[in-house]
């Protein structure tokens, strides 16, 4: 480390930094907020709303997590990572776990699941809803998830990652309150699913609710700090 502070001391190249800041200890806590669907991993896939991203997700936070531990044991330290993936509590379960509070990650020791209640109109939501209908109460879902989160961490996250529509503005706003680092990911896009849908969301408003959706969308792009992405169609369609 300090030989790396003193080339860069002497010469400040952009290599040099990114190595210099990639040893700097600074990320623990990891939170992955992933609200629709049927997030388990058994007897889901297939289910409203349920399908690639779950797999996404769950093998993204067992790379994550031996990135995480391979780190901190290079930068000397004996400190134990925690990654949560934050979903809908489904009191209504449908022969899943997605009524249980907390699950563990197979093949992990560190990420768990953490499934928050999703308020509604009437009190606590028991059943699945579609990810079109749940744009008016994930602002109260934000306020729930900060509550739960202060629980389990005994503070903020070091970084949160959202995953689609949803989840990336329920991450954006949950950043904006907790004053952390946002990472966003799209996803499925819905203007290449249903073509001219961002010209012509009128059309679609009543069954699909693109005008919250689109607007979530750039709520969230315009706030994160960095945006995964794999394919070309995701970049033109958020630049």
């Amino acid at each position: 480390m300090i030989q790396l502070l003193l080339d860069l001391l002497e010469e400040p190249h952009p290599c040099t930094l990114e190595n210099f800041l990639g040893r700097i200890p600074n990320v623990f806590n990891v939170v992955i907020l992933s609200p629709h669907g049927y997030f388990a991993q058994d007897n889901v896939l297939g289910y409203p709303d349920t399908g690639g991203q779950v797999v996404y997700i769950l093998d993204q936070v067992r790379a994550l997590e031996n990135e995480m531990l391979n780190r901190i044991k290079k930068q000397g330290l004996d400190i134990k990572p925690r990654i949560l993936i934050i979903t809908r509590l489904l009191p209504d379960a449908v022969g899943t776990t997605c009524s249980e509070r907390v699950e563990k990650v197979y093949d992990t020791e560190h990420c768990r699941i953490l499934r928050v209640p999703f308020r509604i109109e009437n009190g606590i939501g028991r059943k699945w809803i579609s990810r079109f209908e749940v744009w008016p109460y994930l602002e109260d879902f934000t306020k729930d998830v900060a509550l739960e989160l202060a629980k389990e961490l005994q503070g903020k996250p070091d970084l949160i990652i959202g995953n689609y529509s949803d989840g990336n503005f329920v991450a954006s706003l949950l950043a904006n309150k907790l004053g952390v680092a946002l990472c966003t990911i799209a996803h499925a896009l819905e203007k290449t699913k249903y073509p001219e849908s961002d010209i012509y969301w009128k059309t679609f408003e009543d069954k699909y609710h693109f005008s919250c959706q689109f607007t979530g969308d750039l709520f969230a792009m315009n706030h994160t700090d960095f945006i995964i992405t794999s394919t070309f169609q995701e970049i033109a369609a958020r630049s």
